[in-house]
């Protein structure tokens, strides 16, 4: 396929910008590296939003009292008996 375009000043600053930093002058090279590269991005497979979370490491977060540390149990226990009373009043 043959191609013939015309660039504007930004495209090809960036592009100049590209040729500096790879050292690459090859145009065609340069632009089937790039459709390379773009090509590859978006054939990779895409994780879920539930298996980027799992992979994160994120354990888990609550809102709670200050002294949670010092007072776990009985701060635990009394979730659990506001949410056994919720469930009932159901």
């Amino acid at each position: 396929m043959k191609i013939n375009i015309e660039l504007n000043p930004e495209y090809q600053s960036k592009l100049v910008y590209v040729q500096e930093k790879t050292d690459q002058q090859d145009i065609k090279a340069l632009i089937e590296a790039a459709i390379d590269a773009y090509y590859s991005q978006l054939k990779a497979p895409r994780k879920t939003a539930l298996e980027i979370f799992r992979s994160s490491g994120f354990i888990g977060c609550i809102q709670a009292d200050v002294n949670l540390l010092t007072n776990y149990k009985s701060i635990v226990r009394s979730a659990i008996q506001e949410r056994l009373n919720r469930s009932q009043e159901l």
